[in-house]
């Protein structure tokens, strides 16, 4: 990831984590929207579940530049994700929910090159996610219910 991208993103979600229940409640709101079958994954205090979401983004944030801290984290966390019912297909919701959140957090602030830099690295984060989940014995789909 380039150094421009990393500051991009660096200091975007300085603004963004200013006020972490803002943007969590955004993008619960909206991934629940376009992705209502995500609903049934929580079943913790949303509360409690926006400020996890909130100190995971800023721990990858704090370390884009340090793979070695950062992809076992990753790989962790896809795999817990396994355990909570996540499958593959709920990645994109979940990016699409956080850039949109993001875009309506930071308004103006969150232009075009910012915007690019945290869906290329949501990119990249969530096909490492996948991958890990897969491995893992995920699921790519959700079964019929």
């Amino acid at each position: 990831m380039e150094e421009d991208a990393i500051e991009r993103i660096r200091a975007s979600w300085a603004r963004a984590a200013a006020s972490p229940e803002i943007l969590t409640g955004l993008f619960y709101g909206r991934l629940f929207r376009i992705a209502p079958e995500t609903r049934g994954l929580f079943r913790v205090d949303m509360a409690m579940q926006g400020r996890k979401l909130a100190d995971t983004l800023g721990f990858v944030v704090d370390n884009l530049e340090d793979p070695d801290r950062l992809t076992p984290e990753v790989r962790a966390l896809a795999e817990r994700h396994v355990g909570y019912g996540a499958v593959s297909a709920d990645y994109a919701a979940v990016g699409e929910a956080l850039i949109w959140a993001l875009e309506q957090a930071l308004g103006p602030a969150f232009e075009a090159q910012t915007r690019a830099a945290w869906a290329d690295a949501y990119a990249t984060l969530s096909a490492a996610m996948i991958a890990a989940a897969e491995a893992k014995g995920g699921a790519r789909t959700r079964a019929p219910a």
